[in-house]
């Protein structure tokens, strides 16, 4: 009987008394653990780019298409410029003109539709720039060329041309020569406005929304950052532009 008693308080100061002078153990709040995000830099996005399936004169096609949008009349765009069809200038029609051997004029465009003539003038304005910028720029790929034919219809093949935008280009690393070209795309972004202040009008220049987003749209053609979804969605956004004006 004493050995039982014996062993029962022995089994009860190794349970208790033992642990009255070890600290209390330590409660570790456990984080829930992020599944980490597989990003491509830069350079990866655009060696990915060359060994693509993508047609980038397709792509540079639809990405114009969808931000200048297609009228059957005359409007006066952002610049404050008379503009019709696939956001057709007299400027740009005249120079086509001279370059083809062609007699386009802005009332060519007015009532018809987004196919046929319209598509053909497009399809010229794209390819002088395309050939444009090959030749200044031979070391650019075709997304790159791409993106270049695309700001230039938007901007003009001069105010890009004399833009800091051409020293960019030259940059011989191709990671940083994309990372520099369109945080300088980014900045064609700005719009002049006329503000009517009582009796008097000043300009002011403002960013523009729809601009960001279509800088951000040619960026991402820069980069070869354009999948078969992302043509997808544009060649949809174009077909719905479409159907609105036939």
């Amino acid at each position: 009987m004493k050995h039982l008693i014996s062993f029962c308080f022995g089994l009860i100061i190794a349970l208790f008394g033992g642990c009255q002078n070890q600290p209390p153990p330590t409660i570790v709040k456990q984080e829930v653990q992020k599944t980490p995000e597989i990003t491509l830099n830069v350079k990866e996005k655009y060696d990915a780019s060359r060994n693509s399936t993508i047609n980038w004169y397709e792509a540079t096609m639809l990405l114009i298409k969808k931000w200048e949008g297609y009228s059957q009349s005359t409007y006066l765009c952002q610049a404050n410029v008379e503009t019709v069809g696939w956001g057709f200038t007299k400027p740009e029609l005249d120079y086509i003109n001279k370059l083809y051997n062609k007699s386009y004029k802005m009332s060519d465009f007015l009532g018809t539709k987004p196919s046929g003539l319209s598509q053909e003038v497009l399809k010229l304005c794209v390819d002088y720039r395309t050939e444009m910028w090959k030749k200044r720029f031979p070391h650019l790929t075709a997304n790159e060329i791409g993106t270049l034919v695309s700001i230039s219809f938007n901007v003009g093949d001069n105010a890009i041309g004399n833009s800091s935008l051409m020293k960019k280009l030259t940059i011989k690393d191709e990671g940083e020569r994309i990372r520099q070209v369109c945080k300088t795309l980014m900045s064609f972004n700005k719009v002049t406005i006329t503000v009517k202040y009582l009796f008097t009008k000043k300009k002011k220049v403002i960013e523009s929304k729809g601009l960001t987003n279509r800088r951000e749209d040619e960026c991402r053609l820069y980069k070869g950052d354009v999948s078969p979804y992302t043509l997808k969605l544009w060649r949809e956004q174009v077909i719905n532009t479409i159907k609105k004006n036939s």
